[in-house]
């Protein structure tokens, strides 16, 4: 199973992926640090699951939500913040977010939304 990771922290894309591969049985992360990499991503390969930041310099997590929504219909997309109100979030899951979690997250918090968003991709 494939997940993609966009977050325009580097840290962020430092640890959590060795800890989601960690965590999560037979799962492979890619990560990239903008909207629009992760579109190019998508675009050349199949994914089960996208996590991606609310607010990325350039595109925005909304419309990159809506464009991957628009290439892949079914794929399952999961937001994390560390600003965002409930007007905010409400607008995420209306584009076709699955999951949301604010920063500074619990680890097991995380991969809890991730084993959920992978049951929920395999329907």
């Amino acid at each position: 199973r494939e997940i993609l990771l966009v977050d325009d922290d580097p840290a962020l894309l430092d640890v959590l992926p060795q800890t989601i591969e960690h965590h999560v049985a037979q799962v492979t992360v890619t990560a990239c640090d903008s909207a629009e990499t992760a579109l190019r991503h998508i675009a050349a390969r199949t994914y089960d699951l996208v996590i991606t930041d609310l607010n990325m310099p350039g595109m925005k997590a909304l419309e990159f939500i809506r464009r991957v929504k628009a290439l892949c219909p079914h794929l399952v997309v999961l937001v994390i913040s560390g600003h965002a109100d409930e007007a905010a979030q409400e607008e995420v899951f209306q584009a076709g977010c699955t999951g949301f979690l604010k920063k500074p997250f619990d680890p097991n918090e995380v991969i809890r939304m991730i084993k959920q968003g992978l049951q929920h991709a395999s329907r």
